[in-house]
């Protein structure tokens, strides 16, 4: 018995190191197929950006003077036809995919576009110029949905993270390389240099179509020539056990009408719209605002550069972490959108002038493809079924549309000498709102799970009521001891008709009150210092009254943990905001004056107070004896008491004592060198937000406890 457990244990061992062998090997064939296609594809995008700082403007006439005011409308208009093409098509296009040879009609798609994107250059008028970039949206509008679907394919559910960031991250690989490129041929002698660019870029891509049509494989279950008998043998298998990815498959009506009426598609519609509102700011119009820090055409070329390689490392490094740790995606987007609002308050608050500060704010907003892969990663594991998760596919890419669409009309050229205000904040309330979308995501999925748990469970028991399943199907499909299961299995979920799968999914606000006469002259007058004491203690209040919310949920549950701590970092990112748009520093020049006097500044009390009372709640349930409303006299008292004070062993209670006082003090120089800084205020809460969110994600990194077996 023995003897044949361990042989079963050795064959076991060789099938999965022959499916690495084989992973590897797929990953060298498509990976650089799927990278460069989507690279160009973001090329000839990025070109536009790039030729309106070499003569395409004037020459198409996309640039108009109307009352002595420049307006670049025609520009924008320009930019967004692309999208308008693409908005028509990519539904369309998603559901023919879905019945098509992928590698043969992905192949002559890119044949046709690269040919429309040569064809640039014969234009020479606006209308003519808006024409093509429609036909250009036509065209390009399959390859992403196509791409997601060859992802699927090929690669089980918890591979696929990893590979979308992969291809997708070329768009910051091909925007580093698109800049070396045009820089070169910037310096070309042609009387029209823009024309040089689109020559380049459509002939490139014309090439790249003939090399995916004679490498790139059909499918799993016809591999070609680059597998032998025994790959094809584990393809296969792997084809039969991935729920996710079917070849063709017939139009589902069925599943068509349930992917319109499922509010998740359009929430993911949504998401995509809001996260790429920012690629206005990157792509479009990015050379003319790193122009705007005063650099000449080829120095912006230039610098455009190192926002790619923000774009790829950030993708790399959000979609490590979603493969190597189950059921964090919808905690990585919102930590991904960080980076990207921290950017655009930078480029809007710091000076316009050719130093390190405004171009690294650029860098920071160039990262918003980490949180889109994120949310692809994220559907294309939600949802099974070719018809629907085509639908799902195409509703994301439309929202991507309707995105680009916005964010070409974002840009103002009358606020230049405001730096383009209403850009950065629109780009900081669609990241907002897809940190919550995310979250609320989480919270849809961990409850249908629980539903299609109770369903079932009792189908199994009215099946089987003798029988007891010594293990089950974990979220990557992969076998798991029934004993080490969390409860917590909520990502990558699946649709309604399959029950058995399922998805990845120190101080209290009473310290400000006025305890203190607030002036030499006595007086019963409403003060400001009385406004800001009420204003501080009915905050607190609030934020305790939310707190106790997670008695219902679970005070200790992750889900509650997560969402609370999210809900703070929401609430200083809002003070923050508050507090920029009062004008005040929130400091008092001696005690007898109030910190804060304006109604945005009260704001800002309001909801720092309000995130102070709702920690206080969460120490106090999570049992710690180290939550913001403890005494410092106390904690010293507690560790001069313990009798192992100085043992060199660890001892919890006393290090966790001594950690905490500690952080105590940190975070308070910390905080106030940060106020003496130009930072003020909004900098200062703009870190504690992030700290906020580092410590959501936190929560999600920390094992559960394992069941005992009774």
């Amino acid at each position: 018995m023995s003897s044949d457990r361990e042989s079963n244990h050795g064959s076991d061992h060789l099938r999965a190191m022959a499916e690495k062998r084989l992973v590897r090997k797929v990953d060298l064939l498509l990976m650089p197929i799927l990278t460069v296609t989507l690279g160009l594809q973001y090329y000839d995008k990025a070109v536009l950006g790039n030729a309106a700082v070499f003569g395409i403007l004037a020459d198409l006439d996309l640039e108009q003077t109307i009352h002595g005011v420049v307006t670049t409308t025609r520009y924008s208009t320009a930019t967004a036809a692309f999208y308008y093409g693409y908005i028509v098509a990519v539904l369309p296009m998603a559901l023919l995919f879905a019945r098509l040879p992928l590698s043969k009609a992905a192949s002559a798609v890119v044949l046709m576009w690269g040919i429309v994107c040569i064809l640039t250059t014969v234009c020479v008028d606006y209308p003519g110029f808006v024409a093509q970039r429609i036909a250009l949206g036509l065209m390009e509008s399959a390859v992403s949905p196509a791409f997601v679907a060859v992802t699927v394919l090929w690669y089980k559910p918890y591979e696929q993270a990893r590979r979308l960031g992969i291809w997708y991250s070329a768009t910051g690989i091909f925007s580093m390389i698109s800049g070396i490129c045009n820089y070169g041929l910037g310096h070309t002698k042609m009387a029209h240099p823009w024309k040089a660019l689109y020559f380049f870029c459509g002939s490139v891509t014309i090439a790249w179509a003939f090399v995916i049509y004679f490498t790139m494989p059909t499918s799993p279950l016809q591999p070609g020539r680059f597998f032998n008998a025994e790959e094809r043998e584990i393809l296969v298998r792997r084809f039969e056990e991935n729920p996710y990815g079917k070849d063709r498959q017939p139009f589902n009506t069925k599943h068509f009408i349930e992917a319109l009426l499922d509010f998740k598609t359009w929430i993911y519609l949504l998401m995509g719209a809001s996260i790429y509102i920012c690629n206005g700011a990157v792509t479009a119009f990015g050379a003319r605002i790193i122009s705007g820090f005063g650099y000449s055409s080829l120095n912006t070329t230039v610098l455009l550069i190192p926002g790619g390689a923000m774009t790829c490392v950030t993708i790399y490094f959000f979609t490590y972490f979603a493969d190597r740790y189950r059921n964090i995606r919808t905690y990585l987007l919102p930590l991904s959108c960080i980076p990207v609002m921290v950017g655009a308050l930078v480029i809007w608050l710091a000076p316009w002038h050719p130093t390190i500060g405004p171009l690294m704010g650029y860098y920071l907003v160039a990262s918003f493809g980490a949180p889109y892969v994120l949310l692809l990663a994220l559907a294309s594991s939600n949802v099974i079924g070719a018809t629907k998760k085509a639908v799902t596919a195409g509703a994301i890419f439309l929202g991507w549309d309707v995105g680009n669409i916005a964010a070409a009309y974002l840009l103002f050229a009358r606020e230049k000498p405001i730096k383009y205000r209403s850009t950065w904040i629109s780009v900081i309330v669609a990241m907002v709102f897809a940190s919550c979308a995310s979250i609320f995501l989480r919270v849809i999925y961990i409850r249908e799970n629980k539903h299609r748990d109770a369903l079932g469970a009792a189908s199994v028991a009215a099946a089987m009521p003798h029988s007891v399943g010594e293990e089950k199907m974990g979220l990557d499909n992969r076998t798991v001891d029934p004993r080490r299961e969390t409860g917590e299995r909520y990502e990558d979920k699946s649709d309604k008709e399959r029950l058995d799968f399922r998805g990845n999914v120190a101080q209290l606000g009473l310290a400000t009150a006025r305890t203190f006469n607030p002036s030499p002259i006595s007086t019963s007058g409403f003060q400001k210092q009385d406004q800001q004491a009420l204003t501080s203690l009915l905050s607190f209040l609030v934020g305790a009254s939310l707190g106790r919310i997670g008695d219902r949920i679970g005070a200790k549950h992750r889900t509650w943990l997560v969402s609370a701590t999210f809900g703070q970092a929401l609430m200083v990112m809002a003070a923050a905001l508050a507090a920029h748009f009062s004008g005040e520093s929130g400091i008092a020049v001696n005690r007898l004056e109030p910190s804060w006097r304006t109604p945005l500044g009260m704001t800002a009390l309001g909801f720092i107070s309000a995130s102070l009372g709702l920690q206080g709640i969460i120490g106090k349930r999570v049992g710690t004896g180290l939550n913001t409303t403890i005494v410092l006299t106390t904690t010293w008292v507690e560790i001069s008491n313990d009798p192992l004070l100085f043992s060199l062993k660890p001892i919890a209670s006393r290090d966790i004592r001594i950690g905490g006082v500690l952080s105590v003090f940190l975070g308070a120089f910390v905080g106030r060198a940060l106020l003496g800084t130009k930072c003020g205020s909004p900098g200062t809460l703009g870190v504690l937000a992030g700290l906020r969110l580092i410590q959501m994600v936190w929560w999600g990194l920390i094992p559960a406890p394992a069941l005992k077996a009774k």
